[in-house]
């Protein structure tokens, strides 16, 4: 994990230092409860607590677009993480176990 918070921090920086984001921000977020039959391999497994969630991206073309939050989760570690603890959802089963973790580890990195 500590390798990807890298990587994510370093292909955001040209080589003078600045800043280029593939997307500008993530503006909203929505949670909606999927009523899915769970077959039964699935029932052996934890369940997917990132599930419904999806996040609203404003892209770098000022275009908009819905993004699952386990595939924002992935790609961009850091930008969910600092958009989830602005928005006080945190303490929300899809967040709690990764958010804080991510932050502390960015923290570290950059001290």
């Amino acid at each position: 994990m500590a390798k990807l918070i890298a990587e994510n921090m370093i292909t955001q920086c040209n080589a003078n230092g600045n800043q280029c984001l593939l997307f500008k921000a993530i503006i909203d977020h929505k949670y909606e409860e999927e009523t899915r039959v769970i077959e039964r391999e699935e029932e052996n497994h934890q369940q997917d607590k990132t599930r419904g969630w999806t996040l609203a991206v404003e892209w770098k073309d000022g275009s908009t677009s819905w993004e699952r939050l386990r595939d924002l989760k992935e790609l961009f570690p850091i930008e969910v993480a600092d958009y989830v603890d602005a928005n006080n959802i945190h303490e929300e089963p899809a967040f709690s176990l990764w958010v804080k973790n991510i932050l502390r580890r960015r923290k570290k990195m950059i001290a």
